[in-house]
């Protein structure tokens, strides 16, 4: 099933995101030819059993970052939401930095 997640951390976004980019979700689509990127924590995965299992590779991936990191570099989730679609549609925008 299709899954998109949306999210905010308070820091080390680019770390969280690799992470995320590695268990097989992606931040940009092609429909008609031409790559579509989403907004930059924002993901969608292919082929996951529901939105709950997103939500539960999310919290892993933030487990893991934390581990062994000072208090001042622990992530800390502000956002998060996960839901199934069947269909895109967007404007292509640009590949972010």
């Amino acid at each position: 099933m299709k899954i998109v997640i949306a999210y905010d951390v308070n820091r080390r976004n680019p770390e969280v995101k690799t992470a995320l980019l590695a268990e097989g979700f992606h931040d940009r689509y092609r429909q008609n030819n031409i790559t579509h990127y989403l907004a930059d924590s924002t993901l969608w995965h292919q082929d996951l059993v529901n939105a709950e299992r997103a939500q539960e590779i999310f919290e892993d991936i933030i487990r893991t970052l934390n581990e062994n990191q000072a208090p001042e570099n622990q992530i800390t989730t502000t956002h998060f939401t996960a839901f199934e679609f069947t269909r895109l549609k967007g404007i292509p925008g640009e590949p972010h930095a």
